[in-house]
């Protein structure tokens, strides 16, 4: 799942979010989009996904297990939603991982 921002303002190479069943990807422009920014988490590493819902559009937040933060705003609220609904899911998977792996130790 894919979902770029929307921003009020002229943007040419907005900030950008992936969601795929084994990781979350950053995707931020540098150097004026002359270069791109990624930053990748794996789904074992996330703690926690949420969305909040404003006038102009949607942000998406997501924790890790270490309290480490990020987060793409302005994202339409529609695709906020399917990607707040996709990570729950896996989120859910993962806190089963997460407490088996536990166990073993």
């Amino acid at each position: 799942m894919y979902c770029c921002p929307k921003k009020p303002i002229l943007n040419f190479s907005p900030e950008c979010i992936a969601l795929t069943n084994r990781r979350i990807i950053f995707c931020r422009p540098r150097n004026f989009g002359l270069s791109m920014d990624f930053q990748d988490y794996s789904w074992v590493d996330v703690a926690d996904c949420h969305i909040k819902e404003g006038i102009i559009g949607s942000v998406f937040m997501m924790k890790t297990t270490r309290n480490f933060t990020n987060t793409v705003d302005y994202l339409p609220k529609n695709q906020a939603r399917k990607l707040y609904q996709f990570a729950q899911e896996i989120e859910e998977r993962m806190r089963g991982v997460r407490r088996e792996k536990i166990l073993k130790h």
